[in-house]
């Protein structure tokens, strides 16, 4: 854990064939980062913090022979790209998720600070907790009618948001979902959402609607 922590002037690090695994945090803070590739052998992978606070990083490739992971336009994705897994956070402009995409993983494009559009595929059921914490470029993000759930803190603290619109289909808003997306000036609820659950629009100042 935390193998490469604080390692501010690392550019680049060839990861060898044969690391079997990643442990959480291993590049967390390597603020020169800027490429990193999984060799076909890493199938265990903190995919939720392992490159913590890596500014620099915009691009993530994987071996293309690899059994558990597979990359597309930089973003880490399970074998079968039904579940988006790590958006690295150097990545800037607009991300258009994949029609495969059936769910967004825990702090999938956590702290992704030059992200500004994020276009959903139609296939997308599910944001999971933290998944676009601390976006704070981040300024429009199109969903799909599929969409069911918005997991805890998904939207937390980001503050340039102001277009989304909530689909037909959505049952369950998390705690804090959109807590301080306080540019966002209207989020009508569709008729289907069952659960709202505490403080899910906490400090959204611009709020009328």
């Amino acid at each position: 854990e935390a193998a490469f922590y604080n390692c501010s002037q690392l550019g680049t690090l060839p990861l060898p064939e044969g690391l079997e695994s990643i442990a959480p945090r291993a590049f967390e803070n390597c603020d020169s980062l800027t490429s990193l590739q999984l060799p076909a052998s890493a199938t265990v992978v903190a995919v939720d913090s392992f490159i913590n606070d890596c500014d620099a990083l915009s691009a993530i490739t994987v071996a293309a022979d690899h059994s558990t992971y597979q990359a597309v336009d930089g973003i880490l994705y399970n074998a079968t790209a039904d579940r988006l897994l790590r958006c690295p956070e150097g990545k800037s402009g607009t991300v258009v998720i994949p029609d495969t995409v059936v769910s967004i993983a825990e702090r999938a494009f956590y702290d992704c600070e030059t992200l500004s559009e994020v276009h959903f595929g139609s296939a997308v059921t599910s944001i999971d907790k933290q998944a676009f914490y601390d976006c704070s470029a981040l300024t429009t993000v199109v969903l799909n009618s599929s969409l069911q759930t918005i997991g805890e803190r998904a939207f937390y603290d980001c503050e340039a948001l102001n277009f989304i619109e909530l689909p037909n289909g959505l049952q369950t808003i998390g705690t804090y979902a959109f807590y301080r997306c306080n540019t966002l000036p209207q989020l009508p609820l569709p008729d289907r959402v069952t659960t709202i659950a505490d403080s899910a629009f906490y400090e959204c100042s611009a709020l009328t609607e």
